[in-house]
């Protein structure tokens, strides 16, 4: 039998989705006080790119969340198959 502590797994899975979700990232907008428009320009450009990266980074981890859980699943799956085959050629 696989020693596994499957709740706890799961438990930690939700944990790090529920963190990714929550993840939210605050940047400001360049504000034309003292700087030139190329700069406000690149800035906000910037925050953008930050902005589609953090996106990416959230389904990425809901994606690998996800295949942890269906992997889990099968592992949980095979732990019971030995375990019964195991239990059969004992008895």
């Amino acid at each position: 039998m696989i020693k596994l502590n499957y709740n706890k797994v799961e438990e930690i899975l939700t944990n790090i989705q529920t963190a990714s979700s929550e993840l939210k990232l605050k940047l400001p907008a360049a504000n034309s006080g003292n700087s030139n428009l190329i700069t406000i320009s690149r800035i906000n450009n910037l925050n953008t790119q930050i902005n589609n990266i953090m996106e990416r980074y959230k389904k990425l981890v809901s994606q690998n969340v996800n295949d942890t859980r269906l992997a889990l699943d099968k592992l949980r799956e095979a732990d019971k198959e030995l375990a019964a085959k195991i239990a059969k050629s004992l008895s």
